[in-house]
């Protein structure tokens, strides 16, 4: 039989163990809730990825249609056309007597017109100065052409060690500054134009800036010319950061991986030609 010390310690004790129990009660409702939000926001993170991969493919798919649409207008309207009206020059020549050097001139004028918009068109599609230059050279060859069109003064760095890039990445960088150029051209009303490329160990450091007016908020939060060049960056596992700089213009700031080779090679098939 309990004496009635025992009695009183457990009754002492059961008010103890019931506070102990709803602590530890509570302890496992907060810990459940913890957990509940580290899952929320995780499948938050999923979704929002989810979604901008969804847009990055949106405007990849949208990008590859409208120059597809637009080589097809130029060789429409420019390589069709023009051989159309040669072919009806030479069918009026071959019904003609006598020997008429004016019709000739115009049809060999007609022939020399259409070369250039091939030569054109092919240099789209691949750079010439890209494949026997060099992408250094390349990008020189831009910028002398971004100073000849806007009277801009333009300036490049490039690294004695960057040399030795995959092909396609060498593409996907010529590609890229291109398009910042021309967008600098059509919209940012700038006096230069800054370019350097960096490589350290495994790493390669693009950056592009102009003085101009800077990116619209639009813009800023991810337009979709944006998108597609960080389409292209991510397709070698790299990064891509752009924004106003605080002295005005606009930067952009590349850094892609150079593991090796074969490894570029591999991510970079998923890259917009």
């Amino acid at each position: 039989m309990e004496t009635p010390q025992e009695i009183d310690f457990i009754t002492m004790l059961l008010p103890l163990a019931g506070i102990a129990f709803l602590i530890a009660l509570g302890v496992i409702f907060m810990y459940q809730q913890f957990q509940k939000n580290i899952i929320r926001q995780q499948l938050e993170r999923e979704e929002i990825k989810s979604q901008y991969q969804k847009e990055l493919l949106h405007t990849t798919i949208k990008v590859q249609e409208e120059e597809r649409q637009r080589i097809a207008n130029d060789l429409h309207d420019e390589l069709a056309a023009a051989l159309s009206i040669g072919r009806m020059q030479l069918t009026q020549l071959e019904h003609e007597k006598e020997f008429n050097p004016k019709r000739i001139a115009e049809v060999r004028e007609i022939m020399e017109t259409t070369l250039a918009a091939t030569r054109r068109i092919s240099h789209e599609l691949m750079p010439l100065q890209l494949s026997q230059l060099g992408l250094e050279k390349a990008l020189v060859t831009l910028l002398k052409k971004a100073e000849d069109a806007k009277n801009l003064k333009t300036n490049i760095a490039v690294g004695t060690n960057y040399t030795n890039l995959p092909w396609l990445l060498e593409i996907a960088l010529y590609r890229i500054f291109s398009e910042l150029i021309n967008n600098t051209l059509k919209h940012a009303e700038a006096t230069t134009i800054d370019i350097s490329i960096l490589r350290q160990s495994n790493q390669l450091f693009c950056r592009f800036s102009d003085d101009g007016k800077g990116l619209s908020k639009k813009l800023l939060n991810r337009g979709l010319g944006l998108q597609s060049l960080e389409n292209r960056v991510r397709a070698f596992e790299g990064e891509l950061k752009f924004g106003n700089s605080n002295e005005g213009g606009f930067y952009c700031k590349i850094k892609i991986p150079l593991e090796s080779e074969e490894n570029n090679t591999k991510t970079a098939k998923k890259s917009i030609k």
